[in-house]
């Protein structure tokens, strides 16, 4: 088996709940954008149409089985949106052996609320203990220091930079590479991790 979607499924936890996206969402999305005054290194839709794009973008990468589209919601309310994201398969394992966690985005009011901490720590413990994963990573823009101090206080372990590998996700960069830093949690530190993230 070489896809995510038996494994995308609504999870909870932590006052968090974590369902998969679908299409009547993109109006909610486009709402929650409009409260960012920025947008920084990561996608996220500006206005009804860009709104419809990305959430038939990822429904068809999720229909693909590349990808785990969630949106993110508190007290009845769509806050933002992440996903899993580019599974690999190397060993006979159903289970993928690695899986990322990205595209995560909040609305501004969701910022630096521990949200995003919150959220991670569902699909985390998705991953680590529902999935069976081998290894889940993060990558992020080089200059987006404020994801590199969340995900190193996460309890991500830094692996380094991968220089001109990805493309630029900033708004004006299309087409340009950036320098990515890699990040990763392993099964047996995800255990060390786990009681400080429920």
């Amino acid at each position: 088996m070489s896809s995510l979607l038996p494994y995308w499924v609504p999870l909870e936890g932590a006052g968090v709940h974590v369902r998969p996206l679908e299409v009547d969402d993109a109006p909610l999305l486009e709402r929650v954008a409009r409260q960012r005054d920025t947008y920084g290194f990561t996608v996220v839709p500006n206005g009804p149409d860009e709104a419809a794009e990305y959430v038939a973008r990822l429904l068809d990468e999720a229909s693909e089985g590349v990808c785990a589209p969630y949106v993110v919601v508190v007290g009845g309310d769509v806050a933002g949106a992440t996903r899993l994201m580019s599974p690999r398969w190397f060993s006979d394992r159903p289970a993928p052996d690695v899986v990322e966690i990205g595209g995560t985005w909040l609305a501004e009011a969701h910022q630096g609320t521990g949200l995003n901490r919150r959220v991670k720590g569902v699909l985390l413990r998705h991953c680590f203990e529902g999935i069976g994963v081998g290894r889940v990573e993060f990558k992020t823009d080089a200059r987006n220091e404020r994801s590199r101090r969340a995900l190193t206080r996460l309890g991500a372990r830094e692996e380094g930079v991968l220089r001109q590998a990805h493309p630029s996700l900033v708004r004006g960069e299309e087409g340009q590479a950036r320098d990515s830093v890699m990040f990763s949690i392993l099964p047996e530190e995800w255990a060390r991790l786990a009681p400080h993230l429920r």
